[in-house]
């Protein structure tokens, strides 16, 4: 093991230097076998380890690593070791959890975050949208198309095929909304004449309902009123 010594002379041959970026950017096998062999031979000559650093521009935990395989193995110990580990882990998604993705996707048609829940309310496996993603791509599965939605507008049935026949109170329609704290707003429009009756109360309810029915719709509109429309007013039968 090299062994530091700060009051060395400096030897006369400067040896071959590895700098930074050629050894970020993947540099021939070679020149850094000729590298390290430079770094070990300065060692040799001068028994500094501190100067041998300085000199070749290395820290000293890379000089004690490669003396030490040259002094383990000789030249080809200054050859790079392999990385991988000596056992891999088992793969999180088998052939047959593969098998399974594809087979909710081609019959059901269903995208990551359906086959997610479907994988684990069936089989109780849980794997990520990423991971179901991945699987996908590798099998090459083209993305589902989204329909497109009908931009058409939905037209209610008239009693009279002609406009110039329609009858005023032949519809009514009813709708609520909230226009502040604690107050709610209820319309009423006629479909043929547009004529309109507004009414305020503190709560949206089915008493609140009834008396804008009663006192406000039958008692203002100059006309009988024959049908009412309402989605979320709570109308009498």
């Amino acid at each position: 093991m090299p062994k530091r010594n700060r009051s060395a002379a400096k030897p006369a041959d400067k040896p071959e230097r590895v700098y930074k970026a050629d050894r970020t950017e993947a540099p021939d096998p070679e020149h850094v076998l000729r590298a390290r062999m430079s770094w070990v031979r300065h060692y040799q000559q001068s028994g500094n380890a501190r100067l041998t650093c300085l000199r070749c521009g290395i820290s000293y935990p890379t000089l004690k690593k490669w003396w030490a395989r040259y002094l383990e193995a000789g030249e080809q110990g200054l050859r790079s070791r392999s990385r991988r580990p000596h056992t891999l882990p088992p793969p999180k998604v088998t052939q047959a959890h593969e098998e399974l993705i594809l087979k909710l996707r081609q019959e059901r048609r269903i995208g990551p975050k359906r086959i997610q829940y479907e994988l684990n309310r069936l089989h109780g496996i849980h794997f990520s949208t990423g991971t179901i993603w991945r699987v996908l791509h590798k099998h090459k599965v083209p993305s589902l198309r989204r329909q497109p939605r009908s931009r058409r507008c939905k037209r209610y049935s008239r009693p009279c095929s002609c406009p110039h026949e329609r009858v005023p109170g032949d519809r009514v329609q009813i709708d609520s909304c909230k226009v502040g704290p604690g107050l709610y707003q209820f319309t009423a429009v006629d479909d043929c004449t547009r004529w309109r009756v507004l009414g305020l109360y503190p709560a949206r309810t089915e008493k609140s309902a009834l008396h804008f029915l009663r006192e406000k719709v039958l008692a203002e509109f100059p006309f009988p009123i024959q049908r009412i429309q309402t989605d979320a007013v709570t109308a009498p039968p």
